[in-house]
């Protein structure tokens, strides 16, 4: 009988617990979004980089999020070694 008792008070839980459909919908303000313009010289995601790499992959075929520096933005961004670089 409390297998029952347990079973049915479970249920009444769950039902309890499904998400309210009728809330209200929230409405954000406008936001501007802007980036630096992209440099001329910057490399595209099909020219292969050795940098880091033995495999000779390009941007596009790297299995993974990776982000290309150059030496100008480098000392532009006044880092002193590889480890401010890449942190």
């Amino acid at each position: 009988m409390n297998k029952y008792l347990l079973s049915s008070l479970c249920l009444l839980v769950v039902n309890s617990a499904h998400a309210d459909d009728t809330a209200p919908s929230l409405m954000l303000p406008a936001a501007t979004i802007t980036a630096p313009e992209i440099d001329a010289e910057s490399i595209d995601l099909k020219t292969a980089t050795t940098a880091g790499s033995r495999l000779n992959l390009s941007s596009l075929e790297t299995p993974a999020s990776v982000e290309s520096l150059t030496g100008a933005q480098i000392r532009a961004r006044g880092n002193s070694s590889v480890q401010d670089a890449v942190t």
